[in-house]
């Protein structure tokens, strides 16, 4: 059996071995070329997302980036031969907060429109109108309206689920004082409530309750408690709505306030199943996360190491001895600069992602 400890000193070693085999198949060394198509306009970024087959051939995935690294084009080159391909085209705008306002899909890339998403925002960036156009004829067949009180909470969500400028259902909310709330949907007009869920909070416990049918029977529930520094500390969730939880997670902290340790009990019976860990540096960075069972053995891992602003992240997934995958990602910042995959554990990555600047 491996050693779990040196689990990531093998992944790292795996990776590197491979690594001019994997740069050969999947890197994409003219990924700036796609700067220049005009597509959604003058792009900050663009990534390639190069993904190996079934078959073994490589189709390659386009997103152009604006400054806010919001994805203003997506195409695809399924030759892997620099030219987009007659497979969905789809562009997007944004306001100038970088919230999307439209997203516009061009099914065939045959230069006309198939489906049309728009939307409307408030000064507070809250959502007040979305419609959609299913078949790029004009028309919305779907519409979404909200409103909203000055402090920027839901008041009401109404939909238009067939275009014809008549609201067919309605969700209302109710707030109260510390935070608890009811939201109550009536799906047909009727002046019926069809859903009903509650949130009541006291004294840091937040406890949300759903009736699905508004028989007036609890069918499901969800609790969070939170300490006096509003770290949150136990989530329960009750599936069935008997008042039993069915799986409780519980969260310890470091005297400095950062997460040190989930227990989580899967099945509700007072055992905890998986322990997840967190190592930190003495800066505070995050250097391991580590899931394994109440057995000891390794279920999940994260490793993460620093070279000035950049950031390197190797994930693994395990079922049982074996890797089921790993995931390696670079960033500076929030911005990221290379991801890649091996989805099936046999050593060889199966899609890259590579990000270049176009300005």
């Amino acid at each position: 059996m491996q050693n779990p400890h040196h689990t990531w000193l093998f992944l790292a070693a795996l990776l590197l071995a491979s690594c001019g085999k994997i740069e050969d198949e999947l890197a994409s060394p003219d990924a700036a070329s796609w700067c220049a198509e005009p597509l959604g306009g003058q792009a900050a970024r663009v990534s390639v997302w190069r993904s190996r087959q079934e078959d073994g051939s490589v189709t390659v995935s386009v997103h152009k980036l604006d400054a806010h690294e919001n994805t203003i084009a997506w195409f695809q080159d399924l030759k892997d031969d620099g030219t987009i391909d007659d497979t969905s085209v789809t562009e997007w705008t944004y306001n100038e907060d970088g919230r999307w306002l439209e997203q516009r899909s061009d099914a065939g890339a045959d230069g006309m429109l198939d489906r049309v998403m728009s939307r409307a925002v408030d000064e507070n960036g809250d959502e007040t109108f979305a419609a959609t156009d299913e078949d790029g004829d004009g028309d919305w067949d779907r519409t979404v309206t909200s409103t909203y009180d000055e402090e920027g909470r839901t008041l009401s969500t109404a939909w238009d689920n067939d275009g014809d400028g008549a609201t067919d259902s309605i969700t209302t909310y109710a707030y109260e004082e510390g935070g608890g709330y009811t939201q109550i949907s009536d799906n047909d007009l009727d002046g019926t409530p069809d859903i009903v869920h509650t949130t009541t909070v006291d004294d840091g416990v937040w406890l949300a309750q759903t009736d699905a049918d508004a028989d007036g029977s609890i069918d499901w529930a969800n609790r969070e408690i939170y300490d006096a520094d509003g770290r949150l500390i136990d989530a329960a969730t009750d599936y069935e709505g008997d008042g039993v939880f069915n799986v409780i997670v519980t969260y310890t902290y470091t005297p400095s306030g950062e997460l040190e340790t989930e227990l989580n009990d899967s099945d509700g019976d007072g055992d905890v199943d998986l322990i997840t860990t967190y190592a930190r540096d003495s800066e505070g960075r995050l250097l391991s996360i580590e899931s394994r069972t109440a057995g000891g053995v390794l279920a999940y891992s994260a490793h993460y190491s620093y070279d000035g602003g950049i950031v390197t992240e190797v994930r693994t997934n395990y079922a049982g001895d074996e890797i089921s995958w790993t995931c390696t990602k670079t960033s500076e910042g929030e911005k990221p600069l290379s991801e890649g995959c091996d989805e099936d554990g046999d050593g060889s990555r199966d899609y890259l992602a590579t990000y270049v600047d176009c300005r």
